[in-house]
């Protein structure tokens, strides 16, 4: 699959003009304050660089990129930066995105939208059997699993010598 089949839909108020902005990438795409410190070639492909002029971001704060190895995630990287990354208000350093996350990276609120391509869409194969009579299809019955063993611990302090007691149940099962 390849990157440049993504396109991605950034949306955020920029931090010194107020102004709300909205651009389209291919990842991957390098986010930080200084371009200058932003790759602009990751494994032999073009980097798309996101430069935010705000004093909370790194000068190389984040990489979002597809998931190594062709699979159909896309992920966001925190590059060690200074104040973090959060998705959808929890701290992350690497997670994979969802369309409709908000990406929190400085005081700026980024929001991505994409869809998955269909060229990394995952393909699932059919066969036509020849109908010959009525097909059999014998597979070995599944082996049940045993019953969880359930078991409770018990922790009191005995009165009479103030020691921490704890004792294992297991009840019966029916």
């Amino acid at each position: 699959m390849k990157s440049s089949d993504w396109k991605i839909e950034l949306s955020w108020q920029d931090p010194t003009t107020s102004e709300q902005r909205q651009e389209e990438f291919t990842p991957p795409i390098a986010v930080g304050k200084d371009a200058s410190r932003l790759p602009v070639e990751l494994s032999g492909e073009p980097v798309a660089q996101l430069v935010i002029a705000d004093g909370q971001i790194s000068r190389y704060h984040a990489l979002i990129a597809l998931e190594p190895g062709g699979a159909n995630s896309l992920l966001i990287i925190d590059q060690n930066s200074t104040n973090g990354i959060t998705i959808n208000g929890v701290r992350q350093s690497q997670i994979a995105l969802n369309s409709g996350d908000r990406i929190g990276i400085g005081t700026c609120e980024i929001s991505i939208k994409f869809s998955i391509p269909a060229s990394a869409a995952t393909v699932v194969a059919t066969a036509k059997l020849p109908t010959v009579g009525t097909p059999t299809i014998k597979a070995p019955l599944p082996v049940p699993s045993p019953p969880p063993i359930l078991t409770i611990q018990l922790a009191w302090e005995d009165p009479s010598t103030g020691e921490l007691q704890k004792r294992f149940y297991q009840p019966p099962i029916a």
